[in-house]
């Protein structure tokens, strides 16, 4: 209920830009999508909504574009689907060779296997693997966890 509160007060000022932090977080998750289609109304009559979250489901729904900080560092900002186009995950039961390993921005494990992030200019470097396109979270998540080799030689 603060948070409602919270939102109703900001938003009773008619602002033209709002400035948000983890908006969405605390609500259930009818609360959560009544807020995103409340910031998509708002949007649709011009105001910019600049929020910060975790919640990737948030963002898939409603941003338009994407800034994202590791470490405190701006890694990218574009559009949400300049961000999304720009990596793809390579999945292989043969190892990689050391040129396409230094092409990983990240992996993580799972319980089928290993897969990498790589930016999508450089799937030509990876042939007879699997290449597919991942979802939001997951290039996050690969960001977010690094890459293993860049970490283990430096």
């Amino acid at each position: 209920m603060k948070v409602k509160l919270n939102l109703a007060l900001a938003l009773s000022h008619h602002a033209e830009l709002l400035i948000l932090d983890e908006p969405t977080s605390g609500l259930d998750p009818v609360s959560r999508d009544e807020l995103l289609d409340l910031f998509l109304d708002l949007a649709s009559q011009g105001v910019t909504i600049l929020f910060s979250t975790h919640i990737i489901t948030d963002l898939e729904k409603c941003a338009d574009d994407i800034t994202y900080i590791q470490k405190g560092k701006i890694l990218f900002s574009s559009t949400l689907k300049d961000f999304e186009n720009d990596y793809l995950i390579v999945e292989s039961t043969e190892p990689f060779t050391e040129e396409q390993q230094k092409l990983f921005a990240g992996e993580c494990r799972s319980k089928d296997g290993t897969s990498y992030l790589i930016r999508s200019c450089d799937q030509n470097a990876f042939d007879a693997v699997a290449i597919r396109k991942p979802g939001l979270e997951e290039i996050m998540v690969h960001l977010e966890r690094g890459n293993h080799h860049e970490t283990a030689s430096a």
